[in-house]
């Protein structure tokens, strides 16, 4: 799972690696602020589902 930029909580972060998702965040991945189809296209090449709150632009 790759959790953008507005969704990366440390603590949210943690408690889905604890409930043993493989998770990244754009910032580990040098995405932040990226537009949102590199964003989007890295999660497609990477096999991610994308977690987001902006919805509008996806």
């Amino acid at each position: 799972m790759l959790l953008d930029e507005d969704s990366q909580a440390k603590y949210l972060v943690n408690l889905l690696q604890a409930a043993g998702h493989d998770v990244v965040t754009v910032n580990a991945m040098n995405l932040i602020n990226r537009p949102d189809s590199v964003v989007l296209n890295f999660a497609r090449q990477d096999g991610r589902a994308l977690l987001t709150r902006n919805c509008d632009d996806f």
